[in-house]
């Protein structure tokens, strides 16, 4: 999501100074407060933002002259698409929105009735999108649509993934919304929970626990004060777990962890310990071979690793789990990799 930096509401004044003020009114002509405008230049990052006050005012002073990209919104109503607007001096921009069709729903897991609160619902179509999270009897309320197609993701922390063929579709024609009312169910997903320590048996804050299952990154967690580190919403399977400190000082690692669907596994401690380094001298009839790519590969293929020797033909793999490990070189003229015995 862009970052917006929000100016104060203000009434119009005089000057002449490029700036962009108006009112925001609904389809009758009634002033919608607490709407927000947004304006933009091409290329930049940060759009300009302002609420509206309760007579539908806005103003945005300090802009520099040009052409500059306006939008506005308000909950329940749809937002308007960017448009172009020249601002030399004080320029005057209105804008209508019109109400926009609102879905509503429930979330529960499969295979029950038990309602899931704070899942995220969203809701995106080429004109634009909606988010909501569910409230603690699993509902929630998405509104000002616009027309179009549109399609539905529900998503949780502790749930499966919800695969997107299976992704729910309406579609909003005239503002309304058909089918405007949704079920939707979420699979719970195993879940790894445990400790990171040092050596000396110390809680390791801030740490980064990470679990691998068929050598990809399921999920990843980092320690609170206490030590403490949660995987969750993961699918069935075989799992690695690796974990380093901030700086990868200290590593350690755990596994395979076998998960059944839904499991908890909780006390999957880890305790940190120096980088293992692996260094060597690379020769050829006696002669220090420079500039030669090393690779060190967990035998597993969790982990990469790699270096390139000195004038001296030297080299040196820091920050390696343990395990074990092999050694492949290759020179730097993109010759392919084989193994050092």
């Amino acid at each position: 999501r862009t970052p917006e930096s929000k100016a104060p509401a203000a009434a119009p004044s005089g000057g002449a100074s490029p700036a962009l003020h108006g009112r925001v009114l609904d389809d009758a002509g009634t002033p919608i407060a607490g709407a927000v405008v947004s304006v933009g230049l091409e290329g930049r990052r940060r759009p300009v933002r302002q609420d509206t006050d309760a007579e539908g005012r806005y103003r945005i002073d300090g802009l520099e002259a040009g052409t500059w990209y306006v939008r506005a919104g308000a909950p329940g109503r749809i937002r308007t698409e960017a448009e172009a607007v020249e601002v030399a001096g004080p320029t005057e921009k209105d804008f209508t929105l019109l109400p926009g069709a609102t879905v509503r729903g429930r979330v529960t897991e499969a295979g029950g009735s038990a309602p899931i609160f704070g899942a995220t619902v969203v809701a995106m179509s080429r004109s634009g999108r909606a988010d909501a999270e569910t409230a603690p009897d699993g509902s929630f309320t998405l509104s000002g649509l616009g027309d179009g197609e549109w399609s539905l993701w529900v998503g949780h922390d502790d749930y499966l993934r919800a695969d997107q063929a299976t992704q729910s579709s309406f579609a909003v024609q005239g503002g309304a919304a058909s089918p405007a009312d949704f079920s939707l169910e979420l699979t719970p997903g195993a879940r790894i929970e445990g400790r990171v320590f040092d050596l000396a048996g110390n809680p390791v804050a801030g740490a980064f626990v990470f679990g691998f299952k068929d050598r990809e990154q399921a999920d990843t967690a980092r320690t609170d004060a206490e030590g403490v580190y949660r995987l969750a919403g993961l699918p069935e399977g075989a799992y690695e777990l690796f974990a380093r400190s901030e700086d990868y000082g200290a590593l350690a690692r755990q596994g395979p962890i076998d998960l059944a669907p839904g499991d908890q596994f909780p006390g999957a401690d880890l305790v940190l310990e120096p980088g293992a380094t692996i260094e060597g001298l690379a020769r050829a009839d006696g002669t220090p071979v420079v500039d030669l790519q090393i690779v060190v590969l967990g035998i597993d293929g969790q982990v990469r690793r790699g270096d390139q020797t000195d004038e001296g033909g030297r080299f040196e793999v820091g920050n390696l789990y343990p395990g074990r490990y092999r050694v492949e070189a290759a020179r730097g003229d993109g010759g392919s990799f084989a193994p050092i015995e």
